[in-house]
């Protein structure tokens, strides 16, 4: 007897949370609590009411389906993605420096446009350590009943040392799922968007794009500090 349709989209889901955890697009252990206080629209438990065993258990047999395909793909595309490479290479070596030059600028752009340039790459002392003080005090700050990140932009935006060099930020991305509050920050004069949850969700890389890779999208950001900032105590 086949599978309902309402079993094939499930299916498809968890393959979906699978595959991206296995990409490394997305960094958390399936079903923590990250995936419920953003509202994952990946998360499993959002559209059954299966228990806790028999989601832990279509999820195993997902990720080993999403480890076939994956190794299955490399094996496939290796081939002709060598062939291709010498071939290209071979076709256009005179115009290999001209193209050099040029990705090096689109590049350069792309950096200067997401993260510091590389003279202020290190940690900033102030980020860093408003970051710990974040992991410390993270509490409900807003009375919903949870602790996700709208505590954490509010903490961060709070202990911030210079409050006139931090905004919080709001992204709303209809495309890629994201509904995600965290924060900016004033770097030598120009602004880039931190992960306020990056410490105590265990990772040591905090700058937005680095954090979320392709899933952020700068364009969506909308300084939303003036609703927010009623929640600092």
């Amino acid at each position: 007897m086949g599978m309902s349709s309402e079993q094939e989209a499930l299916k498809l889901l968890v393959l979906e949370c699978a595959m991206r955890r296995k990409n490394g697009k997305c960094t958390n252990d399936f079903n923590d609590a990250l995936c419920k206080a953003c509202n994952c629209k990946l998360h499993l438990q959002n559209y059954c009411t299966m228990t806790d065993q028999q989601c832990n258990l279509m999820m195993l047999q997902a990720e080993n389906s999403a480890s076939i395909e994956k190794h299955s793909l490399l094996l496939n595309v290796v081939s002709i993605i060598i062939f291709i490479a010498v071939i290209t290479f071979i076709a256009i070596t005179p115009m290999l420096w001209d193209m050099a030059n040029m990705k090096n600028k689109i590049v350069s752009k792309t950096v200067q446009y997401n993260v510091p340039p590389v003279s202020t790459q290190s940690p900033d002392k102030m980020i860093n350590d408003t970051l710990k003080i974040v992991t410390r005090v993270a509490h409900d700050t807003n009375g919903d009943g949870l602790v996700n990140c709208i505590d954490a932009a509010v903490l961060f935006y709070q202990y911030y040392p210079v409050r006139s060099e931090v905004k919080i930020i709001l992204n709303y991305n209809r495309e890629t799922g994201m509904n995600h509050l965290f924060n900016s920050v004033s770097v030598d004069g120009r602004w880039f968007t931190v992960e306020p949850q990056a410490y105590y969700n265990g990772e040591r890389k905090y700058w937005m794009i680095d954090y979320w890779d392709s899933y952020y999208d700068a364009r969506f950001d909308r300084d939303d500090t003036e609703r927010y900032k009623k929640y600092v105590r």
